[in-house]
Parts: C-alpha cells; structure tokens; sequence
C-alpha cells in the first residue's frame, strides 16, 4: 500500500502492542542496518499483537513536543506488515500494507482488489503534535458523526458478567442515574434461550432476549433507563458463535475451520467466516433486527473476542483459500457499511475484546473505540 524512502543518520521507531493499552506496551528503539518486521497474523483483533500505527523519529527519539517526526497508520483491521529496512548507506526503506503471509489473492478478469490506505503525518514538533495532526484529520473527515459529543456511559459487565437480569440492571440504572451517567449499556449475557447464555460456553449466535432474566423484554428496560433520564445501548458480537447454539447447529459450515481437524476454541468460541456473503447478510440482519425492534436503542458495542484458528473456508473454492485472511476483512466492512447506512445516527463502539481493533479501518463505520479493559483510573491516563 506505501513506500516511503530517507536518508538520516539515524532514526527511532516507536510502536505499539497489546491490547490493554497502558503505558507499558509502548516500545520505542534504535533502528540499525538490517530489517525490523512489525506485523500480525490473527486474522481479527489484529491490535492485539501490534497495533498498525507507527511513530518514526529522525536523528534522536521523539518527545511530546520535540523532534522531527513521521507518524503512519494503516487503515485496515486484518494482518498487516510494516518493514524498516535500513540499508548500508543508511537509506531507511518503509514498506506498509497487507500482511502477505499466506495471502495471494488472484483476480478474475474485470475483478479488482483496492488495497488499504496508509495515512501519514509529518512534524518538527514531536510525538504530540504528530497525534494531534492525526485527532484532528480522524475527527473532520474518518469518525462518523464526530461532531456530537459523546455520552457518559455505564456498562454491565463487570458488575453482573453473564448474568444480567430486569431487577439487577434497575439497579445499576438506579445508581447511575442518580451520579448524572448519561447512558447504560447493556453488556452479555441478555440473549440465548433453547442455549441461554449464562456464561461463555453457550449462546452465541442466538440474538433473542432471554425470556428468564427478562420476562417482559428489554422495552421495559428501556422505558426505565428514559424514565431515569438515560438512554439505552446493547453489546453484540455478531462475527462469534458458541458450538453450543441454534446457529451453529443449523449452519455448522458457516465458521472458519479446516477440515478433518479439531476445532481450537477461544473462549469457547470460533469465528464465523464472513468471507461468505450469507454469514455478511446474517451479520446485518442480527444487527438491524434488533435496531428496528428496539428504536430507542442509540448505542451498540460491537465486540469480537476470537482470532483465526485452523483456518480455512468451507465458502472458497480450494484454490481461494488464502483469500480468506483478505475477504473476510473485506465482508466485515460491507456488512458494517451496509448497517451504518441504514443507521447513521446510532453511536457504534469498536470493542475488540478491549482495544484489540483501533485502527482507521474501523473508524470508517464505528463512532468511538473501547481502547481497554484496564479499567484502572490512573493506567487510563496513559491508554
């Protein structure tokens, strides 16, 4: 997607990794003669090993508000691969795009492939001035309806984990109301009923209100919320699936696996394979389904806590089968341009098991990231 060339005498890399953001997994080094590869390979959650942003500065590191600096960020959420290759004449190389691990994509006659962008910023003022170039560019042209501001907001999860129900989610409300939050957000565990979702071993993939823990629905939660002067959002993961649930006993052919092996679950989970145009129109149908039952629902946490394992696709052809790390990346953005259009004024949050999906790629259809699930006061200053 980009390549950049210099010649300095020296320069420092900074970059990122993990997925829990505090101030720790910030690697700053030297860069000398031979190649330095930052990358992933896990199909999904791609800022869970590295995040695809670099900060490069020329002839001494980089402070907050000194140095010549050139800040990149690649505007995709599957695997990618950044190299800096110094030479022996101290010319600095820089290529960024696609991962091409496994990944040849071959094209059919008048087919076509458009690559990720690479955004980039230059600045003698520093790593600050560096990411305020950036803050300010996302927020005019990327971040969808940037310009409201965003809700104090209050989620279940660590409250409840798996079991929220009508009468411990009133009051969470109660509580939040009464110290001004402005939104409650209700996390998993709401939904599954032949499979409830109890825990993480069962459910996902069966987006119907558990009528257990909410026998009158989720309206008279909603109602409640209003009544407290709050509004109301709900989290999903809609590229996940629990073995034990409706829609994988209906649609087993629908995740991502090879054949003849095990399965490798990851929080007792795998990945649906939304390479495959069925699984992007039960994507959107999950999520416009609820939207269109629910109106008064303003705000979704769209979460993903699963990666690439065994990986293949029972959709493409034996011959296509290094597509996938591409085309599933590919269907994940149709399906969501697909819900943002119908949905413009809902606020989407990128959750990614906690900050694993902050890239440009995403910001195209969400609103804001959850960038952590360190929740600690004083880490989150740095995150």
């Amino acid at each position: 997607s980009s390549y950049l060339h210099f010649k300095r005498d020296k320069y420092f890399l900074t970059h990122f990794y993990g997925s829990w953001g505090n101030e720790m997994n910030m690697k700053e080094e030297e860069l000398s003669y031979g190649m330095k590869i930052v990358d992933t390979k896990l199909g999904v959650e791609a800022g869970d090993m590295h995040t695809a942003a670099y900060i490069l500065s020329f002839d001494k590191p980089a402070t907050e508000d000194d140095a010549e600096v050139i800040m990149g960020a690649l505007s995709w959420s599957g695997n990618y691969r950044f190299t800096f290759d110094v030479d022996v004449d101290k010319h600095l190389h820089i290529n960024s795009g696609i991962n091409p691990y496994l990944s040849t994509y071959t094209l059919e006659p008048k087919q076509e492939l458009i690559t990720p962008k690479m955004i980039q910023t230059y600045t003698k003022q520093g790593k600050g001035q560096a990411s305020r170039n950036f803050h300010r560019w996302a927020r005019n042209y990327i971040i969808p309806i940037s310009t409201n501001v965003r809700k104090t907001v209050i989620n279940s999860w660590e409250a409840v984990y798996f079991m929220p129900d009508a009468n411990n989610v009133k009051k969470i409300i109660d509580g939040a109301s009464a110290l001004g939050i402005e939104m409650f957000v209700l996390d998993d565990g709401w939904f599954g009923n032949n499979y409830p979702r109890n825990n993480s071993k069962a459910g996902l993939g069966d987006w119907q209100v558990n009528k257990k823990k909410f026998p009158k629905g989720l309206e008279e939660l909603i109602e409640y919320a209003a009544e407290k002067g709050m509004e109301f959002g709900i989290w999903v993961e809609p590229e996940g699936v629990n073995p034990n649930s409706d829609l994988y006993k209906n649609h087993p052919d629908w995740v991502i696996q090879q054949p003849n092996r095990q399965p490798v679950y990851i929080r007792d989970q795998l990945t649906l394979d939304l390479s495959n145009p069925k699984v992007q129109d039960y994507v959107v149908k999950t999520v416009t389904d609820i939207l269109n039952k629910y109106p008064k629902i303003v705000y979704v946490k769209w979460d993903v806590n699963s990666v690439f394992k065994n990986f293949g696709s029972v959709y493409l052809s034996k011959d296509k089968q290094q597509q996938l790390w591409v085309d599933y990346t590919k269907g994940l953005y149709s399906a969501l341009e697909r819900i943002k259009k119908s949905f413009p004024e809902v606020i989407f949050q990128a959750c990614g098991g906690g900050g694993s999906r902050a890239d440009f790629g995403m910001l195209r259809y969400m609103n804001e990231f959850w960038t952590s699930d360190d929740t600690d006061a004083y880490q989150r200053i740095f995150v």
